[in-house]
């Protein structure tokens, strides 16, 4: 594992370090090529948004760049397609129930950059063993498609946690924190690097 190291931990930091997008999106090329170049490292985990939501109509800078960085390098970069303040209801098993609500949800569309043609972008699915949710049906948070007009994103869809068990704060998926203790949470940031590890195994 290769850690790209070049996020910092608050706004104020991110425009003292990079200035702006492009000065991050430098960094983070810059690191994908040592990476490249030292290791072979090809494939990477982006578990970052832009907090818009794409466009039917046009193709955000911040994607474009990132094609032209996958495109430069032969690298495949996982995109989180982006998490929703205000989750949808759990999904059904009632296929008519579950167009109901996608026909009532608004907003919801895939953030920048999830668009990205020559990249993978992620949707979170539920986990299994978890009361009162549909195992591997769309997580209630994770945003989604179409993308622009001439792609159906997201890409793919990995399990991310629930979004709401019967007991607050339960979510089914585990990780570990910096100290050792283990957290749990759940997020298309988590679906990401699953579906990363994953292209990771078939590149090796």
């Amino acid at each position: 594992i290769f850690d790209v190291a070049v996020l910092p931990a608050s706004d104020a930091a991110f425009v003292t370090y990079h200035g702006s997008m492009n000065g991050f999106l430098e960094q983070v090329e810059y690191a994908i090529v040592e990476a490249r170049t030292r290791h072979n490292v090809r494939i990477f985990n982006f578990s970052m948004n832009v907090q818009t939501l794409v466009a039917s109509n046009h193709y955000s800078r911040v994607a474009e760049r990132l094609d032209r960085i996958a495109d430069e390098h032969d690298v495949l970069i996982c995109i989180s397609a982006g998490n929703l303040t205000s989750p949808r209801p759990e999904w059904s098993q009632d296929p008519t129930s579950v167009l109901q609500m996608l026909a009532a949800s608004q907003n919801d569309g895939i953030f920048i950059p999830a668009e990205s043609a020559r990249n993978m972008s992620v949707g979170a699915l539920n986990p299994t063993g978890m009361v009162g949710t549909i195992a591997h049906a769309p997580a209630t948070y994770t945003r989604r498609g179409p993308g622009i007009q001439c792609l159906v994103k997201p890409d793919f869809g990995y399990v991310g946690g629930a979004g709401h068990g019967p007991i607050a704060g339960v979510h089914g998926l585990y990780s570990l924190l910096p100290d050792g203790n283990v957290a749990e949470g759940c997020g298309t940031s988590y679906a990401a690097p699953f579906l990363a590890k994953q292209a990771a195994l078939l590149d090796s």
